[in-house]
């Protein structure tokens, strides 16, 4: 774009913004008071509308130059109409509107001319959370709140810089655990087996739940190298026997691959419900939940990409029905006198080793190994990569995770400006105490006192 205007406002190059109103892009809504305005058209498409009072307008004359020198002469009260042109006054105000591709102005400029001064007034943006802050805007951040130049950053210090950022994200987890880490995690329960090792990067179980189902699995099933189907047939009275399913079960002849879970009511038609993506914590037999079910009489399991399934057996389930399970201290653990009796896994204690361990009592009979337990866990935030990736975390905590990044940096960059450091650390204890404080889904809270009489 350029804008200029007469006298002392300069000419300005072409892709700069004029000021003193915000930017002008190719597609906008101005009021202009005589300055002039020339684009050059893309070759796409364009759409550039100027709007005003007609009192605007009725000082002089409004030129429209449209490709080449064709010069449109109009004031405020004429209606003009042509191609890639349309000019409109409609009571008091006078809307001007230029539409069309790049054939129509490839001639040449549009220039628009009118007396007084120039006001433009962009649009929004129209897109909410697009922007990508990758680990190099986060590292460049952090060292500006420090009055580091880019200059001065070196390789070395952008190495302390993905250190520091890394750490500073794993001990997150020491003070609660943001709501993107909690992770639902299906755990194949086998007879006899009390100790259940938790997937890699668990920090704590933060809800263990025990499951049980009702298999609904058909006699009809058809097991091919591109899917698992069943047929839950017909009613005796003729109708399809729909059945409504919430989970499903394989027993890998091989390695667990990616899968996609299908419903249909004529076998043609396919709905995707559900699909691999839950972590699941077992051998040979995998669990999976289905998200979206409907009583429907055709079901099937087909690969999640190209290629084929090798499954030993599947089978459908629904009326889940959890029950919580409760955890035991240390000590309660450690007190119990027969750690392998079986029965309902319906405790457990949390050996918290490196990689957190599971234990459960009583430990899984015969009955309690068809069904299974669901665990909802509380994970690290995924590791720090390269400059070019992104940080997970929300947007709602970058300012937080800027600022707990200068701080740290701030007691190992002698660069820093040790104004900026004092600075730097109460902002950050007070980024991260408002990230915190959103840190909430809003449910409502439940205190039961228990209150009731003591006798000894």
């Amino acid at each position: 774009m350029v804008a200029s205007g007469g006298g002392s406002q300069p000419a300005l190059a072409t892709g700069t913004r004029y000021r003193p109103g915000p930017g002008i892009s190719p597609d906008y809504v101005a009021m202009f008071r005589g300055r002039t305005l020339s684009s050059t058209f893309p070759a796409a498409g364009l759409t550039l509308a100027l709007t005003g009072q007609a009192s605007t307008f009725s000082l002089g004359t409004v030129g429209i130059n449209l490709g080449g020198n064709v010069t449109l002469p109009l004031t405020g009260s004429v209606i003009y109409s042509g191609t890639g042109l349309l000019v409109a006054a409609i009571g008091n105000d006078v809307t001007l509107a230029l539409t069309g591709t790049g054939a129509v102005f490839s001639a040449g400029a549009v220039s628009i001319s009118v007396g007084g001064n120039a006001i433009a007034t962009p649009s929004t943006s129209g897109s909410f959370n697009v922007t990508v802050w990758d680990t190099r805007h986060v590292v460049d951040r952090a060292y500006g709140a420090l009055r580091v130049r880019p200059q001065q950053i070196t390789p070395e210090m952008i190495q302390i810089a993905l250190d520091l950022l890394g750490l500073t994200l794993q001990d997150l987890v020491n003070d609660s655990a943001p709501l993107w880490t909690l992770e639902k995690v299906l755990v194949t329960l086998n007879q006899g087996q009390r100790a259940y090792t938790l997937p890699t990067a668990t920090n704590d179980v933060d809800k263990a739940l025990y499951r049980t189902l009702s298999n609904v699995t058909p006699a009809a099933i058809l097991d091919t190298p591109s899917s698992y189907f069943f047929d839950f047939g017909v009613n005796p009275d003729g109708s399809d026997n729909a059945t409504y399913v919430s989970s499903a079960s394989i027993n890998w002849a091989s390695s667990a691959v990616p899968v996609i879970i299908q419903s249909s009511p004529d076998a043609i038609t396919w709905q995707n419900v559900g699909k691999s993506g839950l972590t699941q914590l077992g051998s040979g037999l995998v669990w999976y939940d289905i998200d979206t079910t409907r009583a429907r009489r055709y079901w099937q399991i087909v690969p999640g990409s190209a290629g084929s399934i090798a499954i030993t057996s599947a089978s459908l389930y629904n009326t889940p029905s959890d029950i919580e399970m409760s955890r035991l201290n240390k000590d309660d653990y450690w007190n119990l006198p027969n750690k392998a009796f079986q029965g309902r896994p319906l405790q457990f204690w949390l050996d918290r080793q490196l990689t957190p361990v599971m234990q459960l009592w009583p430990s899984p009979d015969f009955m309690a190994a068809e069904n299974l337990m669901v665990v909802y866990r509380k994970r690290y935030i995924m590791d720090v990569g390269s400059l070019q990736q992104t940080v997970e975390v929300p947007s709602r905590w970058f300012m937080a995770i800027i600022f707990l990044l200068a701080e740290a940096l701030s007691w190992t960059t002698p660069e820093a400006d040790p104004t900026a450091c004092e600075l730097v650390r109460p902002k950050a204890a007070a980024m991260l105490r408002r990230a915190w404080l959103e840190e909430r889904d809003r449910s409502p809270i439940k205190f039961n006192a228990n209150i009731r009489e003591y006798t000894r």
